[in-house]
């Protein structure tokens, strides 16, 4: 017996080292069996991680990634964003914002731009200062642990910037869209946006369908 670790209501803790040749599982089934044994098991090996929560200034208020109500919102009506960061960060992934622009120079984003659809040309900087896209980007790949404003949910991803949203675009622009960045190398593509007609419903174009289908294969 190496050690009695707890004696209190809930019974006797013990280790025990039978030495290096004895079948622990055997032994452990053995003292399960035991009426006075609540529980037996080899003392198993075990590959412990720290929880990844980066040091941004504004990490904490996040609540999207961990809410303890602070905005006064319901405890842990999260996306649970420190227990995924433990397993992965988003290293290697590419998220193209599809919206209004990306501000490629923005210190706390890594930023490839594609085109402005509705400037035609090429870039991604919302010149009419739009500040959604940018918004967009910083919530899936904001670069994390930089000591600097706020940590995607991805944040060791890179964004890949395009703008479709704020003027006249065209249904094969949202095809080039998407096929740009799939060929880009995206494995999300974010749209949050809609219509400005406020349909309840909208059938999609075959070049639209096009697009959708392009980063589906």
């Amino acid at each position: 017996v190496l050690s009695a670790e707890a004696i209190d209501h809930r019974g006797v803790l013990l280790r025990l080292d039978f030495g290096p040749h004895v079948d622990e599982y055997v032994i452990s089934r053995a003292l399960r069996a035991r009426p006075d044994v609540r529980f037996a098991h080899p003392d198993l090996a075990v590959d412990l991680v720290p929880h990844a929560f980066p040091n941004d200034p504004y990490v904490a208020a996040q609540w999207h990634i961990e809410n303890v109500g602070q905005s006064g919102g319901a405890v842990d009506a999260d996306i649970d964003g420190e227990s995924a960061w433990a397993i992965t960060r988003g290293a290697g992934i590419l998220v193209s914002t599809i919206d209004s622009g990306v501000d490629d120079t923005h210190p706390d984003l890594s930023v490839t731009c594609g085109y402005d659809y509705v400037d035609d040309v090429d870039g991604c900087y919302p010149t009419d200062l739009n500040a959604h896209g940018t918004a967009a980007a910083g919530l899936s790949v904001a670069i994390g642990d930089n000591a600097l404003g706020v940590a995607g949910v991805a944040y060791e991803g890179a964004s890949f910037g395009v703008r479709l949203v704020g003027g006249s675009t065209t249904t094969s622009d949202f095809y080039n869209a998407f096929e740009s960045s799939v060929d880009a190398g995206a494995a999300v593509l974010n749209n949050s946006w809609g219509y400005s007609n406020g349909c309840g419903e909208y059938t999609l174009t075959g070049t639209m369908r096009r697009g959708l289908e392009y980063a589906d294969d």
